[in-house]
This record gives C-alpha cells, sequence and structure tokens, in this order.
C-alpha cells in the first residue's frame, strides 16, 4: 500500500516512477544483459537514444531505473521487458504506455529547410560577431 502512495505521490509532482523496488533483483544488470544480447550493439543503442554510450553504461550499473527508460529501451530494441518485470508492468496502466510510445512517435527529425535555415541564420551571425570583434581590437590597438 505504501508503495502505491509513492507511486502516486511520484506522478502528483510530474515524475514517472522508479522500478527495482524488488531488492534481490538488479534492473540496471539485467537490461544490460538483454542490450548485450540484442543484435544491434550499444553505440547504436545509444545514438537511437539520442544519449552517451556512457549513459547508457551509468544505466547499467542503477538498480533504480526510471520506467519511461526502460520502455524507450524496449522499443528501441523491439523488446517486451514486461517479461523480465512483470510485478513493476503490472502497475503501470495500458493507457500510460500507450502515451509513452505514442510520444516517441510523434519525433520527428527536423526537415532539410528548417536545418538550413537555422544553419544560414547561425553563419550570419558568426560572421557579424567576427566583425564587430576585428573593429574592437583594431579600436584598442590605436
Amino acid at each position: 500500500m505504501q508503495h502505491n502512495l509513492d507511486t502516486a505521490a511520484f506522478r502528483l509532482h510530474g515524475h514517472s516512477p522508479l522500478i527495482g523496488s524488488s531488492p534481490d533483483v538488479h534492473y540496471g544488470h539485467v537490461v544490460e544483459r538483454i542490450v548485450r544480447r540484442n543484435r544491434m550493439g550499444i553505440s547504436e543503442v545509444a545514438r537511437k537514444l539520442h544519449i552517451s554510450r556512457r549513459t547508457l553504461y551509468n544505466w547499467f550499473e542503477t538498480n533504480n531505473l526510471n520506467i519511461d527508460t526502460i520502455l524507450k529501451l524496449g522499443s528501441v530494441l523491439g523488446h517486451d521487458f514486461s517479461l523480465e518485470f512483470p510485478d513493476d508492468f503490472a502497475k503501470i496502466s495500458d493507457c500510460e504506455t500507450g502515451t509513452v510510445f505514442m510520444d516517441e512517435q510523434k519525433i520527428e527529425a527536423p526537415s532539410t529547410e528548417a536545418v538550413y535555415y537555422w544553419m544560414d541564420k547561425y553563419i550570419k551571425l558568426l560572421e557579424k560577431f567576427n566583425e564587430a570583434l576585428a573593429v574592437s581590437s583594431k579600436r584598442e590597438a590605436i
């Protein structure tokens, strides 16, 4: 009962619950085993999650992983972690799980036009800054 109240308090404050409440299971090690057995390399997994490999290795050493992290890893790997953590996933409603995956599907790469627009804007701003810096250094030299 206390665990459910703690989870509700986390959600009330905008946080996702942490999993890893079972003292005999190290969630990071379980996740590491699944990631390493997958045909996708660690570098590729990290790249698809938009994180560094170091962050992924840190997750492997963490017992209390955020449920959203587990879901994202499962999505990238194509693995259902509810098989490894049935008790924890049973606590999550189907509605919440669907929302996490829906949010991930909405993420799109920026269009090429937008990239070039901002790159152009950045270059022009950088050129103006360099001109102002050159004028400033000439004034100081006089």
